[in-house]
């Protein structure tokens, strides 16, 4: 009797219960099937590489003007973007927290701003190491007297011209795009 007794302890100690043996497997499948998602998410990601070639970036761009004024704001470190606004850009710097928003939630908020900007992208997928494309975009608006904020995310390149010159600038990157004759 001593030993059977002694066997059950043992086996209790060294056998999970059976709510906790489906709790582990529960728990291992969920973490299987998440690291096949992200598996999954990235290689479709990995598998779509930007364009690289200048000319073809360039050709290719199709910039594009968003609706609406956007503004460049800041607050302090440690301080909270308010809930309410959806900033299209969010940059942490030293000085403090920098973000670009629509002008009305700028101001829905009471949040000062500067640089009210028209947001125009440029609708091809850029490799982030292409090398000129934002240099040659940017230096053609400067020849103009276009000030340019360029943002590069991972599809696009986007550019924050000031309101009042954003139809000028959006004809000058069309007639960069156009292909030259002779």
């Amino acid at each position: 009797m001593v030993a059977d007794l002694r066997s059950v302890r043992q086996r209790q100690s060294t056998e999970p219960e059976p709510e906790a043996a489906v709790l582990l497997n529960v728990t291992a499948d969920y973490e299987r099937a998440r690291r096949r998602s992200l598996q999954d998410s990235l290689g479709r990601y990995a598998a779509m590489p930007g364009e690289r070639n200048l000319e073809t970036l360039l050709q290719n761009m199709k910039p594009e003007i968003h609706e609406g004024v956007f503004v460049f704001c800041t607050i302090p470190e440690g301080e909270e973007i308010p809930a309410t606004i959806r900033p299209v850009l969010i940059f942490r710097e030293r000085e403090g927290t920098a973000f670009v928003v629509r002008r009305e939630e700028a101001d829905s908020v009471g949040m000062p701003y500067q640089f009210a900007s028209r947001l125009v992208s440029l609708n091809v997928h850029s490799s982030l190491d292409a090398v000129g494309f934002l240099a040659t975009i940017t230096a053609r608006l400067a020849d103009a007297g276009i000030s340019v904020n360029a943002v590069s995310a991972f599809y696009h390149d986007h550019l924050f011209v000031p309101d009042h010159r954003a139809v000028e600038a959006l004809h000058h990157l069309q007639s960069m795009s156009m292909p030259q004759s002779g």
